[in-house]
């Protein structure tokens, strides 16, 4: 397929994605979620990993950092999903001692976040050696003083947009405009024209709240999947000081706001399988592609069981991917704000 091809397949996907969005904003969101995110973890995790995570100067000592990398990936992704399972068991989850130990953790998981982010942006964009652990211990450095500060608006960047909202739909946006840049194709800047004003015009939409209304299972899913944390942060973030926009799930602002986060999620699902033909992030080997289609099935089949039990058995790959993520993130910035 083309490259102008794919561009007109994204619009139609981007217009697709905002329909499903507008009308069934909080079913759309689980049901991509529940089907496309476990294949699309899988796939984009094995294709990260043969390109080296993305990170350049691999040689012994760049290997052994990458190893420590992905170590302290899995580990602090343990500790979030640790701490996930234990929301779900909430008469544990209250008990005072541990509050105190995942208060701990919790800043951990904050700062790690921010340094994972921070440490593949320096791996990527600085060639010495040098600069990029001081980049590294600089931004820990800063990252610590802002939690020791209770700043609240940096936790919410790293902890609660970076791994979803910025994730799925501004670093989509920032691959589209990578992909136009280098092709020099009218269809991909039309695609991000499309991008942004759907983005935009989702929050011109007016919902009948009196005709659409969430279900008490979609509502229990959404609550216990602790994306209704997103949404708040948005609301408090962007939205609190218009006095006329009373937050709720099924208020006029909590629909726009879960509309664009349906559409993000749903496009960027769709956008990752639309490329197989430009990545070929499919060419692996049978054992692997047997195994991602097995294990998909399965997790295909526990959402469908309990909902939140898919959830938490996919948490932990949902974290990795992200974190893994960030070299290529990284990438497409350098490619955007560094002139060659």
């Amino acid at each position: 397929m083309s490259t102008t091809a794919i561009n007109y397949l994204n619009i139609f996907f981007m217009i697709i994605s905002a329909w499903f969005a507008i009308i069934l904003p909080f079913e759309t969101f689980l049901f991509v979620y529940a089907v496309l995110g476990p294949l699309h973890y899988l796939t984009e995790i094995n294709w990260i990993q043969s390109k080296n995570y993305f990170l350049n100067q691999i040689n012994n000592k760049g290997f052994n950092i990458l190893i420590l990398f992905i170590g302290c990936s899995l580990f602090f992704s343990t500790m979030l999903v640790f701490d996930f399972y234990l929301k779900i068991f909430s008469s544990f989850y209250e008990i005072s001692y541990y509050r105190s130990i995942r208060y701990v953790f919790e800043n951990i998981n904050y700062l790690y976040m921010y340094i994972a982010f921070m440490a593949a942006i320096g791996w990527v964009f600085f060639d010495n050696i040098f600069y990029k652990w001081l980049w590294i211990l600089i931004s820990a450095f800063i990252g610590i003083v802002l939690i020791a500060l209770g700043m609240n608006n940096f936790i919410t960047w790293f902890s609660v947009f970076l791994p979803t909202i910025i994730h799925v739909w501004l670093f989509t946006g920032f691959f589209v405009i990578a992909g136009a840049i280098k092709s020099k194709s009218p269809s991909g800047w039309f695609s991000l024209v499309v991008f942004i004003l759907i983005s935009i015009g989702l929050f011109f939409i007016h919902h009948d709240i009196n005709i659409y209304q969430i279900s008490n299972y979609t509502r229990e899913s959404f609550i216990k999947s602790n994306f209704n944390m997103v949404n708040m942060s948005i609301y408090d973030m962007f939205f609190r000081s218009y006095p006329s926009q009373n937050f709720s799930l099924n208020s006029q602002i909590g629909l726009k706001i879960q509309s664009l986060i349906a559409f993000a999620y749903t496009y960027h699902y769709l956008n990752w399988f639309s490329k197989t033909s430009i990545i070929k992030w499919h060419e692996v080997s049978r054992i692997k592609l047997l195994f991602t289609v097995i294990f998909w099935l399965i997790c295909l089949v526990l959402y469908y069981y309990d909902y939140i039990l898919g959830l938490a058995v996919l948490y932990f790959l949902s974290v990795l991917h992200v974190i893994m993520e960030f070299p290529l993130n990284a990438l497409v910035l350098k490619q955007l704000l560094v002139k060659k």
